[in-house]
């Protein structure tokens, strides 16, 4: 079951695919970083933090009615002779994780599987989101969100879900 705190994080997540959120460097050096806030009524709150280039990771964090969740997330875009061999660019890779993230309208990294995927031209480009392990008693569900053109990985990220009590 998908709680009103989790719900959030996609709520949140829709920044990063174009809804207006607050951004803003955060840290001190040597980590400084980048965030994303995003308010939810009276009482719900998300904030994304991450650190990242081509790779990285950052933590999200929801809260609605006292009740918390976070995502940790880790990963990227393979590396430029990769991205050479599959005949497209970080900025592709970008510019098409948004595009699926947009349209799995939140069906995406949390405890369910999620497959999408399209033609471009002479480019297959494929989504998907995998469940590895759930533990019911902490909750805590572990999953990988992969991209794909044409049978090449491009990117990845891992992820744990869990509640904050």
């Amino acid at each position: 079951m998908t709680t009103e705190a989790e719900k959030l994080l996609n709520k949140g997540l829709a920044g990063y695919t174009g809804d207006k959120t607050s951004r803003v460097e955060r840290g001190s050096p040597p980590f400084v970083g980048k965030s994303s806030d995003f308010r939810d009524g009276l009482d719900g709150y998300y904030r994304d933090e991450w650190f990242a280039h081509r790779t990285g990771g950052g933590q999200e964090l929801a809260i609605v009615e006292g009740k918390t969740v976070t995502r940790v997330y880790g990963g990227g875009v393979v590396d430029e002779e990769y991205l050479r061999e599959a005949g497209i660019t970080e900025e592709e890779v970008s510019a098409k994780h948004k595009e699926f993230l947009s349209r799995a309208k939140g069906k995406t990294r949390l405890h369910d599987e999620y497959f999408d995927e399209f033609t471009e031209g002479d480019k297959r480009w494929a989504y998907e989101y995998r469940v590895l392990h759930y533990i019911k008693q902490i909750p805590q569900t572990i999953g990988i969100e992969m991209m794909h053109v044409n049978s090449h990985i491009v990117f990845s990220h891992g992820f744990v879900n869990t509640t904050v009590e």
